[in-house]
């Protein structure tokens, strides 16, 4: 898709194969991060990706005010996402996740919570943080579109249910109404913000704000039912393993003496 595009658009240039393999790399990155700095790393790869082949049409106004669009609101949220680490590391005397676990609640855990929240939404164009999204998806060609609304939406979906399952798991009362106010106020700005528009673009756009926030109410739904299943999941592996435990036991007297078990 991407080379036929190119090659018709005249944008046939070796930089848009390596970004979009630094952008990948990033993702990546995310993905397996335990630690708030190398998931800042990993979200800063894929940004300065992104905001390059949001512009990567040179020719075009639009491509350019997407680009810039996208860099300035993507600055804003990536200085959320480190100021709200920075308060995390300062309540909690780490940035690990397994640390971050073991911090009492607090007030500032949790002013340092609602902030990389605010980025990580920021980062899925999650509502209220997508006002660049449909702009920069209208002004991107069309494979950094398509690009747009898989992998760093996937990734960013991810990772914000990994850091709050895992980070903060034990302060799950904090976080989830807002997890599910903002999957909420996602799928209703997605359904009926596409209504209203006349281009493709857009309208992909605010289908995928409106696919985040269904797949956010998986993330705050989880929340309710984790400790249960997990609880479920734990006994149903121990009583496996005790009844096998115990099959194991009184047959192994009966192997030593050369007899079948009882």
């Amino acid at each position: 898709m991407s080379g036929g595009f190119l090659k018709t658009a005249h944008m046939e240039r070796y930089e848009y194969p390596l970004l979009i393999v630094f952008g990948s790399l990033g993702a990546g990155m995310m993905l397996s991060a335990n630690d708030l700095m190398t998931l800042y790393v990993g979200i800063e790869t894929l940004s300065l990706s992104s905001y390059v082949l949001a512009a990567f049409r040179r020719d075009s106004l639009k491509s350019a005010e997407a680009g810039l669009k996208y860099f300035v609101l993507g600055a804003l949220a990536s200085g959320l996402l480190l100021y709200g680490s920075s308060l995390i590391y300062g309540f909690s005397g780490g940035t690990g996740y397994s640390v971050i676990a073991a911090a009492p609640v607090s007030v500032g855990l949790i002013f340092g919570l609602v902030f990389v929240i605010c980025g990580l939404a920021f980062k899925a164009s999650a509502a209220p943080f997508h006002i660049w999204t449909p702009d920069v998806y209208e002004g991107a060609p069309a494979p950094v579109v398509a690009f747009f609304s898989t992998a760093p939406k996937i990734a960013a979906v991810a990772v914000l249910a990994h850091v709050l399952f895992v980070a903060f798991g034990t302060h799950q009362q904090s976080w989830q109404q807002v997890v599910a106010i903002i999957a909420a106020l996602s799928m209703l700005v997605g359904a009926f913000g596409a209504l209203m528009q006349n281009s493709i673009k857009r309208i992909l756009a605010y289908s995928s704000i409106s696919n985040v926030g269904f797949a956010l109410i998986g993330v705050a739904a989880g929340a309710e039912s984790r400790s249960c299943g997990c609880a479920g999941l734990h006994d149903a592996v121990c009583g496996r393993d005790a009844r096998h435990v115990r099959r194991h036991s009184r047959a192994a007297p009966g192997r030593q003496g050369g007899r079948p078990g009882v």
